[in-house]
């Protein structure tokens, strides 16, 4: 009989105290409330650039909540790279400021062009983007000119396009940027 008093007893307190804990209040905070999210659009899903032609890209950064935010011109850092991916990754910074427009003059090929927006006051990203980007040259298939144009020496280039237009490159050294200039 002792036995079943004592199961008795045990149950009972223990029935006792998950009924108590039950009426526990948590003190922690459940009020979730939306965050203004920035949002960068119009990249497009591709881009092709001419080989030391000037890279012009605006995007459209749009915030849910309070536009506000995105006046405040010192509370972003803006950074813009182009990634090679292979066995070493290569990356080249193009630039630090919101609107992109460099004259790029990175080695033709395939890249991800970068976007990183970073808020100051969190430290946190705001927003990164990617996209396509394709280099490509005007001199890669065609003929070079060779002649003399007021007693210098002038490189002209001549391709047809893949879409059958012609391309003529006229002072092919001076738009180089590792010739010296006259």
């Amino acid at each position: 009989m002792k036995k079943n008093n004592l199961l008795y007893i045990i149950c009972t307190l223990a029935v006792g105290m998950c009924s108590l804990n039950a009426c526990y209040k948590p003190t922690t905070n459940y009020d979730f409330h939306d965050i203004n999210e920035i949002r960068v659009d119009s990249f497009g899903s591709y881009l092709e650039v001419v080989q030391f032609d000037t890279l012009t890209v605006t995007p459209h950064i749009t915030a849910s909540m309070d536009p506000s935010v995105l006046d405040d011109t010192t509370r972003y850092t803006y950074e813009w790279l182009a990634g090679k991916p292979g066995v070493t990754y290569t990356a080249h910074q193009l630039g630090n400021k919101r609107n992109l427009k460099v004259r790029l003059n990175i080695p033709v090929g395939s890249y991800r062009l970068y976007f990183t927006m970073k808020d100051k006051l969190t430290g946190q990203i705001a927003n990164m983007r990617s996209v396509r980007l394709d280099v490509t040259s005007k001199t890669f298939e065609g003929w070079l000119i060779l002649s003399d144009v007021q007693g210098n020496a002038a490189l002209d280039f001549v391709n047809w396009n893949s879409n059958g237009t012609k391309t003529i490159v006229r002072n092919l050294l001076d738009n180089s940027p590792i010739c010296p200039s006259r």
